[in-house]
């Protein structure tokens, strides 16, 4: 936050959301007001330097519990708000691509389960070049330059499919009514979704995320002065284990 406000750098950007019609002076008050806010930070990974990374997201669930009767979805409405602002960036030497990395991984359903709703898939080649140093942090990143590429998915109707504008796809995205799907995916992640939960959704899960540590196992054992301790000593302990 001194970095956002204190103007230390001019790394980081971000968006607030209140509601100003409330009243109140008191700090508790104003507190209430907060539904959300997002902050980026351009050049977070080294592996991706002109970037901006989604470096922080947090939604007041008490305020907006209060406030609203349904599930607004604030959470990815603010990262959708990001995802616009990285596709109106008019500096042609900032790539329009849009990085993280999720703590928790796959384990983190519901995060997991919201960014693959608006665009983002694993890039487990952020691992590279000790960029993410954390063996159970999965980074997360959507190229919104391969627009021709993206469709928006209805997540009530089996067969309703359009290839909308990228700004309409994630804003379908992000009150939870579509998903953004690429060429070729076929609605896995769809069905995953629609699972709602439970011992099956789980499974599915785990297996998808065992799956990237395959991805990652035999380049981390090829070339493993490129990862991170973390990462090395995961993998390689597993290498020991297993022979």
């Amino acid at each position: 936050m001194l970095n956002v406000f204190a103007g230390y750098t001019d790394e980081y950007d971000i968006a607030v959301v209140v509601d100003t019609r409330a009243s109140g002076n008191s700090l508790t008050e104003k507190r209430r007001k907060i539904y959300g806010f997002i902050i980026s930070q351009y050049g977070e990974f080294k592996c991706k330097p002109k970037v901006f990374a989604l470096n922080l997201v947090c939604a007041n669930q008490n305020a907006i519990k209060k406030n609203f009767t349904d599930n607004p979805s604030f959470g990815r409405k603010l990262v959708a708000l990001y995802l616009c602002s990285v596709l109106r960036v008019k500096d042609e030497s900032i790539n329009k691509e849009c990085v993280l990395e999720l703590g928790g991984g796959v384990s983190n359903i519901s995060a997991f389960l919201s960014y693959i709703r608006l665009g983002f898939r694993a890039d487990i080649n952020m691992f590279k070049d000790q960029c993410i140093t954390d063996h159970e942090s999965l980074p997360m990143s959507i190229d919104l330059n391969n627009v021709n590429n993206i469709s928006s998915k209805s997540l009530t109707r089996s067969n309703r499919q359009s290839s909308p504008s990228i700004y309409t796809a994630i804003t379908n995205a992000a009150i939870g009514k579509h998903i953004i799907e690429y060429t070729g995916e076929n609605g896995f992640w769809k069905d995953i979704i629609l699972m709602g939960g439970g011992e099956q959704q789980t499974a599915r899960l785990k297996q998808i995320e065992s799956d990237y540590y395959d991805q990652l196992r035999p380049l981390v054992l090829a070339n493993p002065g490129a990862y991170s301790e973390s990462v090395q000593e995961y993998f390689l302990q597993k290498s020991s284990s297993t022979d």
